[in-house]
């Protein structure tokens, strides 16, 4: 498990990109064969910049294409190679939250083994929920 986990901080970097094109192209292929609904998660800007961004795009999206779309924050999908620790990024992300709330319904954190702890992910969730940023059974 330490491998897949050194492979996901190697490869969890902030990736420059265009989120509109890539996300609108996506999503036409999905309307195209009849979506009506879909989550849109960030997950993989993993820096405040680019996550916001992210859930940007897919709150315009949704608006310009008029459809039931729920918006997902995952900011901790992975850890950030440069991160001084996943404690350290994690507190990032919550502080992110209060700003996260206007452009998301959800947040979600991933939780396995070598990358978020079950006790991390309850830290995570809780300010979450205390942000109203969780499905409304679990909010309650």
């Amino acid at each position: 498990m330490a491998e897949s986990y050194q492979q996901l901080k190697l490869h969890a970097m902030p990736q420059k990109m265009n989120y509109l094109k890539k996300a609108e192209k996506n999503l036409l292929t999905m309307i195209q064969h009849g979506v009506l609904a879909v989550e849109s998660k960030s997950g993989y800007g993993l820096d405040k910049e680019n996550e916001l961004k992210q859930l940007k795009v897919s709150n315009r999206l949704a608006e310009k294409y008029n459809l039931d779309m729920k918006h997902t924050f995952l900011g901790p999908h992975a850890v950030p190679k440069d991160a001084e620790s996943n404690q350290a990024f994690l507190q990032e992300m919550i502080d992110l939250l209060p700003e996260v709330k206007s452009y998301a319904d959800f947040a979600d954190i991933f939780c396995e083994t070598g990358v978020f702890t079950v006790e991390e992910s309850k830290k995570y969730m809780q300010a979450a929920k205390e942000q109203r940023l969780c499905c409304e059974d679990s909010c309650r």
